[in-house]
Order: structure tokens, then sequence, then C-alpha cells
């Protein structure tokens, strides 16, 4: 578990140190789990998942941010008469995000689509599958006409399902099924999917079509109505995994998955050309239980993988799956990478530690991945083979549809848990921002603020996150008294007029 009094003003490098790097952490009165996380339009972040009740009931739990990981709200979506709740896949849209996953009822578990409002506000629900069987939504993207397109997986139930398929789903703008299909040999999880040219959809995962006991990655595309295009498998005992695959300037194609082989799992890379044939194969061994979450290409041309195992392993490549880095994180979960301005990275997972619990996490690192709690790590890579068949799916259809009322509670906060001074680079705001002046720095109790912009609000938090004072303001000077508070270093936020500064101090 990492020490969070321990905050992190040297935890980076000479050549990054005037880079940020900060960690903040999304709390609720129960333990959160992260399944999915993306930028928003208006350039924050949105996360998905799950919250955790005494009783075992689980509830869909969303939390948007700013661009610096300031929670802007936090809602729990609960459906009524239901027995809980679990996104999968949040996707920002027109006007708000349209969210994905599974409700349970009493006998079976259904995928549910939620559209909401830019303030989560909900707009709309409704639930799809079958009585006889469970299916639960992977993940959501919208189509040309303004509908949305589901990949989701069914198990067992009728209309051909065995054992396991993947289902998919075309809806309206408002999420009336339009079409469905399930698709299953002897059965087959997806992944991720995603719009291709002339309106078909490439589908990724793995399947068991060769031997019940053997997994294979699979690739398949479907036309605008489901029908199969071509579906192709890969080697032996890997996943194809979620997350967005890379498609390159020249046609060809980067996948990221989890490589199986008993109970021992390791990341890996694999170049494919324009028609999804094998190129290269790289795995990475760390530790025996790391499962690949995501891949990105970064501002160089190589990439940028992220596993998690006993913690978040941040790889970077060369554009042959060479690494040229590797950092590790224990006790955070990331699932989302995005490379910045600055060349940094940002993270977005979970956390699971003594003092927080269990809570969403957001990480600025710097260009080598260092971030407050990160170490270096050095793990192996080995090429492996790749075979390719090709194979047909049984083709089946569930047509049920239902309207699922949602409410909506706001809860959760959130906690500076560490940080390097902020500074421009991330924050994009005019460079009067940061005529900001605090004295005297050390103090024995009475800090002042001083600035020609305006001081709206400032926030002090002790060494542990805890926030020792909040206030609201609307001149360009503040001074605060802390001579009750114990001696040590302490972190400011200012709201200015046109931004936000961060910076410490110590009470002496």
């Amino acid at each position: 578990m990492k020490i969070i009094i321990a905050f992190c003003f040297l935890c980076i490098s000479v050549a990054a140190s005037a880079q940020v790097t900060f960690q903040r952490n999304f709390r609720n009165s129960s333990p959160i789990y992260l399944w999915t996380a993306t930028k928003s339009g208006d350039n924050g972040y949105i996360y998905a998942g799950q919250r955790w009740l005494a009783t075992g009931v689980v509830n869909t739990y969303v939390v948007k941010t700013d661009s610096l990981g300031n929670q802007q709200w936090s809602k729990i979506f609960e459906p009524s008469g239901q027995f809980g709740s679990w996104a999968y896949d949040i996707l920002p849209i027109h006007g708000g995000y349209a969210i994905t996953g599974a409700s349970n009822g009493s006998n079976n578990t259904w995928v549910f689509l939620l559209k909401i409002d830019d303030t989560g506000r909900i707009e709309w629900s409704k639930e799809y599958g079958s009585s006889m069987g469970t299916a639960w939504g992977k993940r959501v993207r919208q189509t040309g006409d303004g509908g949305f397109i589901i990949l989701g997986d069914a198990v067992g139930g009728s209309n051909g399902i065995s054992n396991n398929g993947v289902y998919l789903i075309k809806t309206d703008s408002i999420g009336n099924i339009e079409w469905s299909r399930t698709y299953n040999t002897l059965g087959e999880w997806g992944s991720f999917i995603e719009n291709t040219a002339n309106h078909s959809y490439l589908i990724g995962g793995y399947s068991l079509y060769a031997n019940p006991s053997l997994a294979r990655g699979f690739l398949m595309s479907v036309d605008s109505v489901g029908n199969l295009n071509w579906a192709k498998s890969y080697s032996n005992n890997i996943s194809l995994s979620i997350g967005r695959h890379v498609k390159l300037a020249d046609g060809t194609h980067i996948f990221g998955g989890t490589l199986g082989n008993g109970n021992t799992y390791a990341p890996f890379i694999l170049k494919m050309d324009s028609l999804y044939n094998p190129i290269w194969a790289k795995q990475y061994n760390n530790t025996p239980h790391d499962v690949f979450n995501a891949l990105i290409e970064a501002n160089d041309f190589g990439y940028v993988l992220l596993a998690s195992g006993t913690g978040t392993m941040v790889l970077k490549t060369d554009s042959m799956g060479t690494i040229q880095w590797v950092k590790s994180t224990v006790g955070d979960y990331a699932v989302y990478v995005k490379q910045l301005a600055d060349t940094g990275y940002i993270l977005l997972g979970y956390s699971s530690d003594s003092l927080s619990g269990t809570s969403f996490s957001f990480i600025k690192t710097d260009s080598l991945g260092n971030s407050c709690f990160s170490s270096i790590i050095t793990p192996t890579v080995m090429n492996f083979p790749i075979t390719v068949d090709t194979f047909s799916f049984y083709i089946g259809s569930i047509d049920s549809m239902r309207t699922v009322t949602f409410t909506a509670t706001s809860n959760g906060y959130d906690t500076l848990i560490c940080s390097q001074q902020l500074s421009t680079i991330i924050a994009s705001t005019p460079e009067s921002q940061n005529v900001l002046s605090v004295f005297p720095n050390p103090t024995n109790s009475i800090i002042t603020f001083q600035t020609k912009n305006t001081i709206r609000s400032i926030e002090v938090y002790d060494m542990i996150g805890r926030i020792v004072l909040r206030k609201n303001h609307n001149f360009g000077s503040l001074s605060i008294d802390l001579q009750n508070e114990p001696k040590g270093i302490y972190f400011y936020k200012i709201q200015l007029g046109d931004g936000i500064q961060t910076g410490r101090f110590l009470l002496q």
C-alpha cells in the first residue's frame, strides 16, 4: 500500500522537473471501482463504474472532473425496483453522455442504455435482453444516424445462444431497438467495437470456437444491419482486450491484449497489416498476473501500454515495441491513458489504500511516467508467433426491450493526495494568472495571498489531504490565520477570476 502522508515533491527526474505531477482521489462512503473513463467534450474527464454497498448491492457510479482533475459532480444511478446496476462504458455525445452496463433483476441481468445530460441529469433509460437469460452491455458507440450500437455479452437463454455469445444491439437516438444479433460458436466474449468504413463495425474479443478450454483472440466485421462480413481468430490463449485499437497512418493496426497460460498472464502488443494479418507480437512479463488495460500511440510514434496486476504498469515502447521505459504504481489500477501537450500523461483508474479505501483516481505523470508513488521496473520482452484462422458464427437474435427507471443521487468528494505545484503547462491559463504572491512563507500563523486578479475562493489541505480551511472571497488580497493548526507543510488551491492556482507553504 502506498504511504499517502509522503507528499510527492521530489518524485520526478531532474530532466522533467518543470513538469506537473499530482494525484486526486474521488471517494464515496462505500467502495467504488472503475471500469471505464475517457475525455469529455469540454476537455475534462468522465469516469464510470460501480459502488458497492455493505448489503452486496452495486449501483452505477459516475464522476465528472475538469482538465486538472477537480471534481465537478458525481452521481449514483440506481434502477428503481431492481437489484442494482453497474456501468462498463460511458460515451461523450452532444449534450451529455450515453452509459451502458448491466442491471440486475430478480432472475436475470439485462443490458441497459442510460442517457444523461452534461450535469448528470437522467433524460431516458432502456433495458435489452431476454427474461430467459443473462446479458450485459460492454461498449457503446454512436452511429452516423444519431442512434447507438451496443456491444454486449449474452449467456444461456434461447435464440441459439449456447454458453456465451456476442450480443449486438442497434438503437435509434432514444434507445428503441432497430435490430439485434447474437454471434456464438462454443462461446465468445466481446471486448470492443468501432465504427469502420461503409457503415460497418469492427468487433474484437476472444473465442472458444476451436476448443472449449483454449481461448483465441478474434476480430469480426459486420455490416450496417449486423450481417457477418468476415471473422478471424488469432493464436492460442490470447484475448484482444478492451479499449480502442490504434489505426496507424499507413493503414496498419496496433492491438493490445492479454496472453494467458494457466494462472499466468502477460499484456502484449500485436501489430497487423491493413487486412488484419499479424506482422509482429510482443509480450511484456512483469508479475505473473498483469492484465492489459489500455494502449495509445505516443506523439513520437511509439506506444504506451497500461496493465494492472498488483498495481499499474505504465510501459513506453518505440514503434517496433522495444521498451524505452517502464514505471509501476502499487495500489493504483489505471484503465485510461492520454498524452498531454507537455508530453506527460493523464492516468485514470481506481486506487486502493489504507487511508482512502477504494476510490477513483486521477494521476498526472511527467514525460517519463513518473508520478508521486511510481517506481522503475524491468519486465522481460518476448516475441511470440501468431497463427490465423477464419471461422463462422451461428447468428441469432434477442429483441426484448423494456423501459427501466433510474434515480440519481449526488455523493462523493475528491481529495488532493499529492502534488508538485501546478503550472500553466496543464491549465493553459493566461500569464497574468501566475502573478500570485504568498507571504510570509514560512509563517508562524498568518499567511497572505495577493494578486492583481480576483480571489474567488481558497481551500487549504494538510499532509493527508484533509481540508483544514475553505473560504469564499471576492477581492485581490486574502489573509488567513492557521495558529490553531499543527506545524507542517500545507497545500492551497485558489480559485481566481480566470483559473486555479495551487502551491504549498510551511507553518512553523
